[in-house]
Parts: C-alpha cells; structure tokens; sequence
C-alpha cells in the first residue's frame, strides 16, 4: 500500500495498492475529521464476501432497479453524476452481452 500525496485545501492522500487507486482519504478542516472516499474498486474490495443484511449506512442498488433509476434521473432522487456515469456504463455493457 502506498500513500500518495493528492491536490486539496488541506491534506489528502490516494490509497494505492497493486498498482491501483482505491481511494483517497481527507481531512476535513470544517468538521476536524478524516473522509474515505472509495473508488469503484475500492468499494468492491470493501464489499466483497460480505451479507448485504449486515450493511449500515450503505446505499446497495440491485440489479432490477437500474434501469428505473437511469430512466427516472433526478426525479426520484439524486445521484452523483459519478454514480450515474458509472451505472449508464454497467447497463451498455450488459446490453451488448
């Protein structure tokens, strides 16, 4: 693992291991605390092998509903662009398979 110095008002690392971001971790300066902010891969590793039960505080999008949240965007509720990039790119995928 290799923390690698990343552009921000205050401090903020990137998390690399094997080669790859998998996140990047900020101080907050208003709040005085540490932010996780994982990539698409980071998050896969932290979900990975585990019971969606058990997750908290966690937003898990099953597969049935993705074609209603890219249809109905922004009506419903809000979704970072990121996020919406991300699921558009999961669907065209699928499609042509």
């Amino acid at each position: 693992m290799v923390l690698n110095k990343a552009p921000y008002e205050d401090r903020m690392d990137e998390i690399i291991v094997d080669g790859e971001v998998l996140a990047s971790i900020r101080f907050e300066i208003e709040s005085c605390e540490w932010v996780l902010l994982p990539r698409l891969e980071g998050a896969r590793r932290l979900f990975q092998g585990r019971d969606k039960k058990d997750l908290k505080k966690w937003v898990v999008i099953e597969e049935e509903i993705l074609p209603f949240i890219l249809k109905k965007k922004g009506q419903v509720f809000w979704l970072p662009e990121s996020l919406m990039q991300t699921l558009k790119s999961k669907e065209r995928t699928k499609s042509l398979s």
